[in-house]
């Protein structure tokens, strides 16, 4: 910490353990990338057209102090952004999002290397959020900053968003949300924005709290490897 004042969280002190506080998934995830069987959201190998609705999430402007791996308390759970000394909690993280998304395969069956996971927690534009109680990861959400040539700004996409089924409306994934608005605003980003099918009504009652909502179509355009 530097000499401003330590920001308040008492706001996740509430949601976090809260019963009702959002919907309950429906289906496989709560997740903020297409789930389309056998995929891999967008690095598919195979070109589908799948129609989406995006919820574009505005930030409120606010000054917060928020190091990189500070830790948030709540009733049961504490989040936490991964720093690249949590190699193995960003393991278990995949591991969530592959039994959350039904594709194991994707987010198991060729995990990256310890040095490769650690470069890309090292980095500033890469956000990696957890909710966690003791050991156990019961929800995260991983978002990727984008920076913008038509103005001098940045966006937030939230690709990966998932709670562990045992452990939802308890409000974890709407504090993990709320704590990376947090830092959005402390970087600079000027929007934050996540995709959810259509059909995925909890989801969507999730984002509709946050954001403005569009309907867009979604397209996987596959890249073929060169030999």
């Amino acid at each position: 910490m530097n000499s401003r004042q330590r920001p308040q969280y008492a706001v996740y002190h509430e949601v976090v353990g809260r019963r009702g506080g959002e919907p309950r998934a429906s289906g496989a995830s709560v997740a903020g990338r297409p789930r389309q069987a056998g995929g891999s959201g967008l690095a598919r190998a195979s070109f589908v057209a799948a129609v989406t609705v995006t919820s574009y999430v505005s930030l409120k402007r606010r000054r917060c102090h928020c190091p990189r791996g500070e830790l948030v308390s709540a009733t049961f759970a504490t989040l936490h952004r991964l720093t690249p000394a949590d190699v193995l909690l960003l393991r278990k993280l995949n591991a969530l999002f592959g039994r959350v998304f039904a594709d194991p395969d994707t987010y198991g069956a060729e995990p990256p290397s310890d040095s490769y996971l650690e470069r890309l927690l090292a980095r500033e534009d890469v956000v990696a959020l957890i909710a966690l109680a003791g050991d156990d990861v019961l929800g995260g959400l991983v978002a990727y900053e984008l920076e913008k040539f038509e103005r001098e700004r940045r966006e937030l996409y939230i690709y990966d968003l998932a709670v562990d089924e045992r452990y939802r409306r308890h409000g974890i994934a709407t504090a993990l949300i709320e704590h990376l608005r947090t830092i959005a605003a402390e970087c600079g980003v000027w929007i934050i924005y996540v995709q959810a099918d259509h059909g995925d009504i909890p989801e969507i009652a999730l984002y509709d709290k946050f954001g403005v909502r569009e309907d867009v179509f979604h397209f996987d355009i596959p890249v073929e490897p060169r030999l």
